[in-house]
C-alpha cells in the first residue's frame, strides 16, 4: 500500500510540475519515487520518508545551480537602443488615455509614451528615456536643451 501511495504523491508532484514553468516540485517527484522503490523493497516507513526528504534535498541541491541560470534573462540589445538618451519632437499629440501620439528621432517616427502618462503638444521636446515594446518612452524636456544633442 505504501508502494502505490508514493507513486500517487509522485505522480501529483509530476503534474504540478508540468502544469507550473516555475521548477517547483520536480525534486518531490524524484523523492517519492525512491520512496516507493524503498517501499517496494520493505524499508520502513521512517526509511522511506528520510529517502524521500535525502533525495529530495539532494536533487534540490545538484539542480538549484542549473536552475537559476536558466532564469536569468538576458537583454538583447537592438539598433533601436541607440535612440536611447536623444532629443526627439511630438509630431502629433500625445494622448495617454487614447494611447496615441508620435515622435521623430533621428528621423525616424515612433509610436510614444511620456512617462508619467503625461499629455504633450506637437513641437514639444522629449529625450528618450528607454523602448517599450514598440513604445518609446520619453520625458519632456527644457526648451534650453543644446540643439546639438538631437539628431
Amino acid at each position: 500500500m505504501a508502494v502505490i501511495l508514493w507513486i500517487i504523491i509522485a505522480f501529483a508532484a509530476g503534474v504540478v510540475e508540468m502544469v507550473t514553468t516555475a521548477l517547483v516540485s520536480v525534486w518531490f517527484a524524484v523523492g517519492a519515487v525512491c520512496a516507493a522503490i524503498a517501499a517496494g523493497l520493505g524499508f520502513s516507513e521512517s526509511v522511506q520518508i528520510i529517502a524521500f526528504l535525502l533525495v529530495s534535498a539532494l536533487t534540490l541541491a545538484i539542480t538549484f545551480p542549473l536552475c537559476k541560470k536558466m532564469r536569468v534573462i538576458k537583454k538583447v540589445p537592438t539598433n533601436a537602443d541607440r535612440l536611447i538618451g536623444h532629443i526627439g519632437v511630438i509630431t502629433e499629440d500625445v494622448d495617454p488615455i487614447r494611447a496615441k501620439g508620435e515622435v521623430n528621432v533621428c528621423g525616424q517616427r515612433w509610436s510614444v509614451q511620456v512617462r508619467g502618462d503625461t499629455f504633450a503638444k506637437i513641437g514639444t521636446k522629449v529625450k528618450v528615456e528607454e523602448i517599450s515594446g514598440a513604445h518609446l518612452v520619453v520625458t519632456v524636456v527644457d526648451d534650453n536643451v543644446n540643439e546639438s544633442e538631437e539628431v
